[in-house]
């Protein structure tokens, strides 16, 4: 998606305004919690939306199974879990708790290689929002913004996404294409194909011929 500072306030009022949905917000070192609304939406970075009727949210760790795959390390703000060099990364099921209360907030026992957002491999029922207003290529108006979502990527190993997430992602899909237009990327005159939907600002931006990211 083609989104400017000015497109964001849509982005914004829709994403408070559904119930369905939480935000996973940073809530000091280490630490996450689910809130229903936010003030804004932090430019450059990615946002983790969480699905609240697709269930609770996965402890990541090394309980169950897991447990000899991870090994602890001491940090300045606390014991952060770590791959053992020897195992692979743990499978997300039934072998990890839930987090009791994601709106209390709660510690996270092993980060994902994104330090903006909670990591949960691949989890289901958490949509991520990355959020680029500016340009990072020499010249561009704007940067490439997206949602992104597994679905049923893993759904031949078992890892299906509820029905009730399935509905909410069609339906934010269709939120999405209401109020953008589809346009090639980088810039209205080129060959490409439309694939990128540009919001009302960014479309006039590039209707004045700018130019914006490619990826």
């Amino acid at each position: 998606m083609y989104v400017t500072r000015e497109d964001a306030a849509w982005l914004l009022d829709t994403l408070n305004a559904d119930n369905e949905i939480a935000f996973l917000a940073t809530d000091g070192p280490d630490r996450w919690k689910a809130r229903r609304t936010v003030d804004e939406l932090p430019a450059g970075q990615t946002t983790a939306l969480w699905h609240v009727p697709s269930g609770p949210l996965p402890l990541i760790g090394r309980d169950g199974r897991a447990e000899d795959r991870w090994e602890e390390r001491s940090t300045p703000s606390g014991p952060v879990l770590t791959p053992k060099p020897s195992g692979p990364l743990p499978l997300v099921g039934p072998t990890y708790p839930n987090i009791p209360d994601p709106f209390a907030g709660w510690r996270e026992r092993f980060a994902g290689m994104d330090p903006t957002v909670p990591y949960f491999e691949d989890y289901t029922g958490v949509v991520r929002l990355t959020y680029r207003p500016d340009g990072w290529t020499l010249g561009s108006a704007c940067g490439l913004s997206s949602f992104q979502w597994i679905g049923n990527r893993y759904a031949v190993i078992g890892k299906l996404a509820v029905e009730t997430t399935e509905r909410w992602w069609s339906e934010l899909c269709r939120k999405v294409e209401a109020v953008a237009t589809l346009v090639p990327r980088r810039t209205l005159s080129a060959s490409s194909p439309p694939e990128i939907y540009a919001f009302s600002a960014a479309l006039e931006l590039m209707r004045d011929g700018k130019t914006f990211d490619q990826n």
